[in-house]
């Protein structure tokens, strides 16, 4: 979501299902070595960023992991939710860029 592909898109472009992309989403099926290096490689993101926050993980990784959980995130609010949370980003960030 965060790279703009759909499951069926990314499992495309990895030479798989979009059944097993969400298996391998879920944790229902695991992934091999070489199919974890397609998807990185299609994702353009380093492997290390899927075994979550280390020593390997670079500010910019980390950035993309909170703006991944942001998402996830909002996808399980209601739309009131989302739009009284959208209002109050956009109001944070309005105050942000006036003290520049």
């Amino acid at each position: 979501m965060l790279c703009g592909l759909s499951q069926g898109a990314l499992g495309t472009a990895a030479g798989v299902s979009f059944q097993q992309a969400q298996k391998w989403e879920s944790g229902k099926n695991r992934i091999s070595a070489g199919r974890l290096h397609a998807v990185a490689t299609v994702l353009q993101t380093p492997i290390e960023w899927f075994f979550g926050p280390g020593d390997l993980e670079t500010p910019d990784m980390e950035q993309r992991r909170t703006y991944l959980e942001l998402a996830r995130y909002f996808g399980q609010m209601n739309r009131d939710e989302q739009r009284l949370l959208f209002d109050i980003a956009r109001v944070i960030a309005q105050g942000a860029n006036s003290k520049d």
